[in-house]
C-alpha cells in the first residue's frame, strides 16, 4: 500500500497538467495572432511618395508597404509564426531553443516597426504601432516559454507508449526454437550449402 501511495503522490495533480496546457494553448494562439497581426500590418500601406514631373506629366506616386520600408518585419514575424507551431511539438531543450528564437524575432520586429515609424504618413502610423504591439507580444511569449516551457506538455507525449517487457520464460523458449532450426550452430551438423560442397569435392557428406 505504501508504495501505491508514493507512485500516486509523484505524478503531478490533475489541475496542475491542466494549467500547463492552458499555458501552452495560451502562448500558441497569443504568438500565431501576433506573428499574423505583423504580417498584416506589414502588408499594408504605410507611406505614399509624390514626386512632381514636369508638364504637362501628372505627379507620380509610390506607395510603400510596410514590407517594403522594413523588410525585416514580415521575414521574422514568419518566423516567429513558425515557432509557434513549434512550441507544441518540442520540449526541453528544443522548447528552449524555439523560445529564444522567437525572443529574438520578436526584438527584430519592435526595432523595424521603429525605426521605420517616422517614414510612414501622419494618418498611416497605426500599421507600425500595430506591428510595435505584436512583436512585444512574441517577446513576452518567448520569455515565458524560456522560464515556464519546460513544464508545458507536448504534443505527442500522450501517444507514448513504453515498449511491452518480454517474460524471460519466452526469450528462453525462443532462443532454444531458433538455435534448433538453424542446423549451422548445432554441433555435428552440415548445412546444405556443406552437404554440395563435399559432394563436389568427391568427398562422402553422410560422414562427419
Amino acid at each position: 500500500m505504501s508504495e501505491r501511495h508514493q507512485a500516486g503522490t509523484a505524478r503531478p495533480p490533475r489541475a496542475a497538467t491542466t494549467a500547463a496546457r492552458r499555458a501552452l494553448a495560451v502562448a500558441v494562439v497569443a504568438s500565431a495572432g501576433a506573428a499574423g497581426l505583423a504580417l498584416l500590418a506589414a502588408t499594408r500601406t504605410w507611406a505614399v511618395e509624390v514626386t512632381e514631373r514636369a508638364a504637362p506629366l501628372p505627379p507620380a506616386s509610390a506607395v510603400r508597404t510596410g514590407a517594403a520600408l522594413a523588410p525585416v518585419i514580415p521575414a521574422f514575424a514568419l518566423v516567429a509564426l513558425a515557432g509557434a507551431g513549434a512550441l507544441l511539438a518540442t520540449r526541453a531543450l528544443g522548447r528552449s531553443v524555439v523560445a529564444a528564437l522567437m525572443v529574438a524575432s520578436g526584438g527584430a520586429v519592435v526595432a523595424g516597426a521603429a525605426l521605420t515609424m517616422a517614414d510612414a504618413d501622419a494618418g498611416r502610423r497605426l500599421w507600425p504601432v500595430l506591428c510595435l504591439a505584436a512583436g512585444a507580444v512574441i517577446v513576452a511569449v518567448g520569455a515565458v516559454a524560456l522560464r515556464q516551457g519546460g513544464q508545458w506538455p507536448s504534443m505527442g507525449t500522450r501517444y507514448e507508449r513504453a515498449p511491452a517487457p518480454v517474460p524471460d520464460g519466452s526469450r528462453a523458449v525462443r532462443s532454444t526454437q531458433e538455435g534448433r532450426s538453424d542446423p549451422a550452430r548445432t554441433p555435428g551438423r552440415r548445412s546444405t550449402g556443406q552437404f554440395w560442397d563435399a559432394i563436389d569435392r568427391g568427398d562422402d557428406p553422410t560422414t562427419d
